[in-house]
């Protein structure tokens, strides 16, 4: 069985992103094998393996206020992985120990999500139109960032299910795909396990701070928490979740810096 990552980068700037994570994932694994689908003309290298080129539509893109890009543009491209298990990466996170587990665990599961930080839903829309409303309130966000599954017909049925209810229920109100994400997982019957949120630790998220300082995937833009990284890979996490008062600080001091740098008053620290 085939074991490997998978990126989607469209665009220079996303393929530039993309290259630290998996930078990351080749630091954290050196035998880890790399897929990358981007429309930037590329050979394989030292951080891709395999390179899959895609054409980018040529539609104008408009985006709804909450989103920065367009995510939709991702759903065909975990159905074309090369590798019998797939663990798909955001081109903005960042790896700090092996995922060997995520593929044992795929030998169980056909595929391993993560929540969307402590969200139910993210548009207002979910909550007042037809078929989200159907979904009890207790089926919480999920984000699409930081997915694993194996392939399977089972699954390549859930990705063209995720493409179908995005054009038909989702497009009209926002480019992202998460929304269609969650009604499709709703409605399968794909045997799935939600990660712990160590897996997918949002950079963003001001009042989530990691007890133990183990973090295994760090999701956002923050490059200072990625050259910290070191920091927060303990090999196990606390029982009782009290944040360390070191990684407490260093995590508010990354988020300040990182908000200078938006405003060009810092510079970013070279990965």
């Amino acid at each position: 069985m085939s074991r490997g990552f998978l990126y989607t980068a469209f665009g220079s700037r996303y393929l530039a992103e993309a290259r630290v994570s998996a930078k990351s994932v080749k630091k954290a694994d050196p035998g880890a094998k790399i897929c990358v689908v981007t429309d930037q003309t590329l050979e394989p290298d030292a951080e891709f393996d395999i390179v899959l080129p895609i054409t980018p539509p040529g539609e104008v893109e408009t985006y709804a206020p909450l989103d920065t890009g367009a995510y939709y543009r991702k759903i065909p491209q975990y159905a074309r992985s090369p590798f019998d298990r797939t663990v798909y990466l955001d081109s903005d996170t960042y790896v700090t120990a092996p995922l060997t587990d995520l593929f044992d665990l795929l030998e169980r599961y056909d595929m391993l999500v993560t929540h969307d930080g402590s969200a139910e839903v993210n548009y207002a829309f979910e909550q007042t139109h037809p078929p989200f409303v159907q979904i009890p309130k207790a089926f919480g966000a999920f984000n699409t960032g930081v997915i694993a599954f194996r392939k399977t017909p089972a699954t390549q049925q859930f990705f063209q299910r995720w493409q179908q209810n995005y054009e038909e229920h989702v497009r009209p109100h926002t480019t992202n795909d998460q929304p269609a994400f969650r009604l499709s997982l709703f409605q399968s019957d794909l045997r799935y396990h939600v990660l712990p949120g160590t897996y997918n630790w949002f950079s963003w998220v001001r009042n989530i701070i990691p007890s133990g300082g183990r973090v295994v995937v760090m999701h956002g833009r923050n490059h200072w928490l990625f050259k910290w990284a070191g920091q927060f890979n303990a090999e196990t996490t606390t029982l009782v979740g009290f944040p360390s008062l070191k990684l407490l600080v260093l995590t508010n001091v990354a988020r300040v810096l990182h908000k200078l740098a938006n405003k060009g008053i810092v510079s970013r620290p070279k990965l």
